[in-house]
This record gives C-alpha cells, structure tokens and sequence, in this order.
C-alpha cells in the first residue's frame, strides 16, 4: 500500500512500553489511520498515535483474551499465515515467538523489522486494494484487523476478494473489526463523534459501521463455506476498571490525533482537544460501551469478530 492516497486508508503500529499497562500485565501494541501518514511518508507522525496503536494490540488481547479465534494450529511448520496491515509486526511477532508456523506480514509502510525478528517471519510492503503480491491458495489462515478508518465502501469489496483469493481451500480468514458506536445513551453533546462521521462519509466513504457491510460481502462470497459472527462489547471508562479506564484512554489518545488528519474539523487545535476532553468525560458519567464483532467463516473472521472457512 505505498502510494500517496487522497482517503484515510491505513494506520501503523509501533511498539512500547507503559507502567499503567504492566499492572495488568499488558504490553502494548496498535496501529492507527490518517492520510497524514501518505501525505508525509518519511514521517512517522505523532509518536504517541504510535504508542496508542501499540497499546491497543494487547489491550485488546488482554479484554478479549484471545490473538485471534480461528481454529489453526500454529505449532504445525507446515502452516503459512498472512497478517494483513501487519503495521511494525505486533501481532506476528507475539505468535511467532511461541509457534513454528510461517508468518508474512505486508503493509504499506516498512514500520516491520528487517533484521532482528524470528527465522519464521518475513514481511513486505505491499497495498491490500492494489493487490495482495501473492499466488491463490497460499495461506492456511489470513488475518486482518482495524481497516474501519482506511477502507471506502468499494474498497471493503476489493479487500474481501483479495483474502479470500490467497487463502487455501479449507483455510481461515480472520476480520477483527469495530464499529465506531456507542451501546448506551451517549448524546455526544459536543456533537464530535457525529461530526467526525459526517466527514468520513461525505469526504472519504469510509462507512465507521462496517460490520453489515463486511457481514454480506463475506455471506454473498461463493467460496466460503461458512461465516461465525460474534458481537461483543468494550466498556469504557472507570467503570470497566482498568482496563476500562485504558480503554478510554485509547479513544481519548486517538481521536487527537485522528484530528490532525482531518486539520481538526475547522477548529483550532485547542478547541478540538477541549471537545475531546468533554466527550471523554461524558462517555466515563454515561458507562460507554463500544460495539465490537467478529466474523468467522471457515475462511474468515472479524471484530465485529468473524470466521470464515473457505
């Protein structure tokens, strides 16, 4: 994925390390989205939207309790997996260190690593919507994950074509994906989240509820056999403890930093973080919850979480 894109399209993940994460036993690993990261390649962009993207990845890990749903064995050598939007790899690099299987990690920015990794990674830098750079049939489990910000309608159908293509007959895909809304009696009185969807519509056709969408292109795909959907629910704020409090963190952190993609909505910068700071406490009075799904078909999963077998 490495050309210069009008859309938001992709986001990175980068490692670190926190001492409120190290209380429940959490690294640290996310990845994140913006036309800012096209419009600046040799750039990485705000260290803390990288940081925030790495927490995620065992943040996630830590709530869900879970890598990832699919029924693969990982310990088998025979076994070949793709991450798609690897970003720097988290997600490989915590698999591939406990398991014997091949990972191949493509993203389209070279945040991996290209020295230090295990003998049984590879990655590469490759655009999902250009093209998957690999033959049919060449992986036993595709995973892909947090594609909401970086993928328009038609670029979803174009996205689910290509991983089901690469993956073997009888293999898995896995979409981890959220839908951007909230479960309980939010009214965004700053009127930010609805604002900021207005935008991503209207400007990018980025639909911030995929889940539907993702849902019937998986169920209206003649190869796969069978699609498991698991819904589920992320609460944020002080009372889903700590991890709720570090999941509204999460949120809090990337929606700055998501504003800089967007010059802020027309505000100014401390305007914009003001609104932040008041949608932020008004998600932690109301208990917000995110909607979270998986899709699994015996070839292919998602968050929104889903499976699918093909």
């Amino acid at each position: 994925m490495g050309k210069v894109y009008s859309k938001i399209r992709r986001r990175e993940l980068v490692s670190c390390s926190s001492n409120e994460i190290d209380d429940v036993s959490l690294s640290t690993s996310t990845r994140y989205f913006g036309d800012l990261k096209h419009k600046n390649k040799d750039g990485l962009g705000s260290i803390s939207e990288l940081d925030r993207v790495n927490l995620q990845h065992f943040l996630l890990k830590e709530l869900n309790g879970f890598n990832f749903k699919s029924p693969v064995d990982l310990n088998n050598p025979q076994v070949s997996v793709l991450d798609v939007g690897c970003g720097a790899g988290t997600w490989i690099l915590d698999l591939a260190s406990e398991n014997s299987a091949n990972f191949y990690g493509i993203d389209i920015l070279p945040l991996f690593p290209t020295e230090i990794k295990p003998s049984n990674v590879s990655f590469s830098i490759a655009n999902l919507i250009d093209g998957l750079p690999f033959k049919d049939n060449s992986f036993d489990f595709v995973h892909m994950r947090f594609f909401v910000f970086c993928l328009s309608e038609s670029d979803w159908e174009i996205a689910i074509q290509e991983i089901v293509r690469v993956c073997k007959p009888n293999g898995w895909i896995e979409i981890f994906e959220v839908d951007i809304t909230f479960a309980n009696a939010l009214k965004d009185k700053t009127g930010l989240n609805n604002k900021a969807k207005e935008i991503l519509s209207e400007k990018y056709n980025i639909n911030l509820c995929p889940s539907p969408l993702i849902r019937s292109l998986l169920e209206t795909n003649n190869s796969l056999n069978k699609i498991y959907f698991e819904p589920n629910k992320c609460k944020l704020g002080s009372w889903g403890g700590k991890l709720g409090k570090l999941s509204l963190e999460n949120y809090k952190w990337g929606m700055k930093n998501f504003a800089m993609s967007l010059n802020y909505m027309g505000l100014t910068e401390q305007e914009f973080f003001q609104l932040v700071e008041e949608i932020t406490q008004e998600i932690e009075e109301t208990k917000g919850v995110y909607d979270e799904s998986i899709v699994i078909n015996v070839h292919c999963c998602l968050f929104l979480i889903g499976w699918s077998w093909k």
